[in-house]
């Protein structure tokens, strides 16, 4: 998880895959408020639940009915989340339950809302979310604790001198109690494998951190590549992200001309 003393220790090993492709890596460090979740506890009409814990969730220990108040689309494929409030007595929202964007479990994940203002929430499994009815007494136990931490992206040029650069990037982070190998030391590796065939082109490699948690490294790169007028120098990006799994290879390109090409390449 981002910011954790695992996520150091995953920085320095992935310096270190770099230096194996022959590159010589850097750390662009930056401050974060960490999140440090316990396992939620949740029960359903008396019944224990599966849950997963909900990435910076204010903690509460609650209990009252469930309500379904809305539905997001899913960040890959075509599945809608629904999600559930939990009111108490006096009618007042105290929590509330959302579909895991996973098709298995009740990984743990981060909510729609930025990270100071996510309420007391809990994942729950797609399957689990199709037999929430409004009305169902429910309790919830939700708790975290908030952290100061530093967290790094890993940084290394190729060799070549031109002025504009492509990047090649993953992110290196996982979630709670997640082992990260699909999602996604397979993208890391990925570009490690990028970084020993491109030595003398263009290329940047990079693996982000505290990507499962809204993107906070890659926003941060280029929030300072802005600040520093580096951003024009950047003609494109390759990112990887889950590619050791699945049965399709899912290509997400633009501009049309690029994305044409890539679905050529990808064919041959």
């Amino acid at each position: 998880p981002a910011g954790s003393p695992a996520s150091a220790l995953a920085a320095d090993a992935v310096a270190d895959g770099f230096r194996d492709a022959g590159l010589s890596p850097a750390f662009q460090e930056f401050d974060l408020l960490a999140y440090e979740p316990e396992e939620p506890q949740l029960s359903v009409e008396g019944e224990e639940w599966p849950a997963g814990p909900c990435m910076y969730a204010h903690p509460a220990d609650v209990e009252g009915r469930v309500r379904r108040i809305g539905a997001t689309k899913a960040p890959v494929g075509d599945r809608m989340l629904a999600t559930f409030a939990i009111v108490d007595g006096d009618g007042r929202e105290v929590a509330r339950l959302t579909t895991s964007p996973f098709s298995r479990g009740a990984i743990p994940f981060a909510s729609a809302h930025y990270h100071v203002t996510t309420p007391p929430t809990a994942f729950v499994a797609a399957h689990d979310a199709e037999r929430l009815e409004d009305g169902m007494h429910v309790r919830l136990r939700v708790a975290g604790e908030f952290v100061r931490r530093r967290d790094r992206n890993v940084i290394a040029d190729a060799h070549g001198r031109g002025e504009q650069r492509v990047l090649a990037t993953a992110h290196y982070d996982s979630v709670f109690r997640g082992p990260g190998a699909i999602d996604n030391a397979t993208g890391v590796e990925g570009v490690r494998r990028i970084g020993e065939r491109a030595l003398d082109l263009d290329v940047t490699l990079i693996a982000f951190a505290a990507e499962e948690i809204k993107l906070v490294g890659s926003r941060y790169f280029v929030d300072e590549a802005k600040l520093r007028s580096e951003l024009d120098r950047i003609v494109g990006v390759v990112n990887l992200d889950c590619v050791a799994h699945g049965d399709k290879l899912m290509l997400l390109a633009s501009p049309d001309e690029l994305r044409g090409r890539a679905v050529e390449t990808a064919r041959a």
